[in-house]
């Protein structure tokens, strides 16, 4: 073995009982406090779209399943070769809500409503 080989041994193992001691102590403490064990954080819930209708000025109205009524400005995704289609006016206006949720189109371009629930503004009062 070289010493480079070596060397990367060593700080491999070095690096696993570091881990290993950090995973006990974790644990002990997690038993001591009964503080299950988090993967993750959910800062949200996913929104699923219930309806959507293309407006003017490339805009869509979107009904989301807790009633919330957003618009969305899609001059934001232009910059992005993958929205190239929608930039035709006669596509754009074929939007459509597939079995997901998911805003969509004809040519497979779609938008995850998690996005559109952050990056929408709120209409009031429902108007289009």
């Amino acid at each position: 073995m070289t010493d480079v080989d070596e060397r990367g041994r060593i700080t491999l193992i070095c690096l696993l009982k570091k881990l290993t001691r950090f995973i006990r102590r974790e644990t002990n403490w997690r038993e001591r406090t009964g503080d299950a064990p988090t993967p993750f954080k959910v800062e949200s819930v996913m929104h699923r779209v219930k309806e959507v209708k293309p407006l003017d000025n490339y805009v869509l109205w979107i009904r989301f399943d807790d009633d919330s009524v957003r618009g969305f400005d899609c001059h934001k995704l232009f910059d992005d070769p993958l929205f190239d289609s929608i930039k035709d006016v006669n596509i754009f206006r074929k939007v459509h809500i597939d079995d997901m949720g998911l805003i969509c189109w004809d040519d497979g371009t779609d938008i995850n409503p998690y996005f559109l629930y952050e990056e929408t503004e709120s209409i009031e009062n429902n108007e289009i």
